[in-house]
């Protein structure tokens, strides 16, 4: 299995609504967080936050900004898996059903992201669970999501005249996004190559093009980007160029990039009817964020919370 797969799962069985009581462990955990009858394990927080610390030591190079955003991500972590446990407790004052064949897709769908199922049964192994384990998470999200459904979201209303009140408040701000028509060379990091070969062979082909070598010669085609679509990073770098110029050599999560752009759109003013979607999504999101936060608010108040 390459580590690619291995990453994979790891993020796979990270990414929310996933945080249970370790299963057949052969040791005594150590207990983190106790929510009611609810436990929160010190190999759980470990194992998301090895796939954190993986992606965070490629975005962030700098010791003390890594140091920094490690531990925030840590406190974010618990503070989410508290929130979790206490959803996960709410649940089980109800008897809510969960259809089986949910969980059956979404592991047929983490399945083919694999080169073959017993690469998938070894991602799993690695982690230390089982495909009962897997089942028994995913049935846990979809009890918790329902639980969400139920208590949050079902209480969400947009009404249009706030949308029209938010447009007529916000005219100046709603704007269609500046656009970059760019170029990009990229040199890929893997088994094969290691990140320091990568980076030797990015900074031989800057120094090409510094040379007068053409960005046509040795390009890889990227289109037109939008303002704030990718990575914080990459998105200052292209958007602070001048057309024609070229950047620095950039890492990413995957290797390393040197971009040229061709032409530039300046960002536009949306009209009312252009609005109506990304407002009414905002007022969503904004409504979602309040209303979960009262109501897990209301469950930590009547809650056993103990934090060791």
């Amino acid at each position: 299995m390459t580590r690619q797969n291995k990453l994979q799962i790891l993020l796979i069985l990270s990414l929310g609504l996933l945080f249970m009581q370790p299963l057949a462990a052969e040791t005594i955990d150590r207990i983190v967080a106790v929510v009611n009858d609810e436990v929160i394990a010190q190999t759980d927080v470990d194992r998301v936050l090895a796939t954190i610390e993986t992606e965070y030591k490629i975005i962030y190079t700098d010791p003390e900004e890594f140091s920094e955003k490690f531990l925030q991500a840590k406190e974010n972590v618990i503070s989410q898996m508290l929130e979790e446990k206490l959803i996960l407790c709410e649940t089980k004052k109800y008897d809510i059903k969960i259809d089986e064949s949910v969980i059956d897709a979404r592991i047929e769908q983490i399945k083919q992201t694999f080169p073959s199922e017993r690469d998938f049964e070894w991602a799993i192994e690695d982690q230390g669970l089982t495909l009962g384990d897997l089942r028994d998470r995913f049935s846990a999200q979809e009890t918790m999501k329902k639980a969400v459904d139920y208590f949050v979201r079902s209480k969400i209303k947009i009404d249009p005249i706030e949308i029209e009140k938010f447009y007529q408040s916000h005219k100046s701000e709603l704007k269609r996004p500046e656009k970059a028509h760019v170029k990009s060379i990229f040199i890929q990091k893997d088994e094969q190559q290691s990140e320091y070969a990568a980076l030797q062979k990015a900074k031989s082909i800057l120094e090409r093009l510094r040379n007068g070598e053409t960005f046509e010669e040795l390009e890889r085609d990227l289109g037109v980007v939008q303002k704030d679509q990718l990575i914080e990073e990459i998105d200052k770098a292209i958007f602070s160029l001048q057309i024609g110029e070229f950047s620095d050599v950039i890492k990413s999560p995957q290797g390393y990039r040197i971009f040229k752009v061709d032409k530039k759109e300046p960002a536009e003013p949306l009209d009312f009817s252009e609005s109506q979607d990304i407002i009414r999504e905002f007022l969503y999101k904004e409504k979602f964020v309040e209303l979960f936060r009262e109501w897990v608010g209301e469950l930590k108040q009547s809650a056993y919370i103990k934090i060791n």
